[in-house]
């Protein structure tokens, strides 16, 4: 279960990287929590949470109620990027909505245990 969400948290660690760098950033997309411009920047929790879920932040280490956690802020971060490019998770079946629909489902099953 713990390597399917570690795995599910990387696609989702590309498509919101990819999303912030369009914007600039004076720390490159690390968060610091002790900057002013980070505590104010629009991607706050997106940056925070790039950073929490980073590869060296030992996700293997991590329970699976904080990796459901951080799954949990990647769906809703994706689903509000798919409904700003006003896709439906439903009907389209470009990457990123599979995505949702997969991220979801193993949501549910995590919550079932």
């Amino acid at each position: 279960m713990q390597e399917r969400i570690i795995a599910m948290l990387e696609f989702a660690r590309q498509l919101v990287r990819a999303e912030m760098e369009r914007f600039e950033c004076p720390h490159d997309g690390e968060y610091d929590g002790g900057d002013n411009v980070c505590k104010e920047c629009i991607d706050g929790p997106e940056c925070q949470w790039l950073y929490a879920t980073d590869t060296v932040a030992a996700l293997e280490s991590r329970s699976i109620d904080q990796l459901s956690e951080a799954l949990e802020f990647a769906i809703i971060s994706v689903a509000a990027n798919a409904i700003e490019k006003e896709h439906n998770p439903q009907t389209c079946r470009c990457p990123v909505c599979g995505w949702l629909i997969q991220a979801e489902a193993l949501q549910a099953e995590i919550q079932g245990h």
